[in-house]
């Protein structure tokens, strides 16, 4: 019976808000994708799950989120997803730093929305 209220009380555990959460530190999209390519994959442990801010030039962008060049991919947070295309612009985010893809080359980050 405890494990059960357990398992109960874990499922209907509030989702984390990371959009209210201040970033733990701010990145070009430049920076932290040559951070992740130069440091070992031990020491990419520090920064994942850490909410960060991100800037940079969008070169794709549809509902399901953004890419920053050179190598950056934010997807949005659920709800959210911007009225207008974002190619072109210059956009700074916030999200939660989930990895970096080495096939891709790229640096992921979700739950992101623009920062003001």
């Amino acid at each position: 019976m405890l494990a059960g209220l357990i398992v109960v009380s874990y499922y209907n555990k509030p989702h984390m808000d990371y959009a209210s959460q201040k970033a733990v530190k701010s990145w070009s999209a430049e920076e932290l994708l040559a951070w992740f390519t130069s440091h070992a994959h031990e020491d990419h442990s520090q920064w994942l799950g850490s909410v960060v801010s991100v800037a940079g030039t969008v070169t794709f962008s549809d509902e399901q989120g953004c890419i920053f060049a050179p190598g950056v991919v934010a997807t949005w947070e659920t709800g959210y997803s911007p009225e207008q295309t974002l190619v072109g612009a210059h956009l700074t985010v916030k999200g939660r730093l989930v990895g970096f893809d080495d096939l891709f080359n790229e640096v992921r980050l979700d739950h992101a929305r623009p920062s003001h």
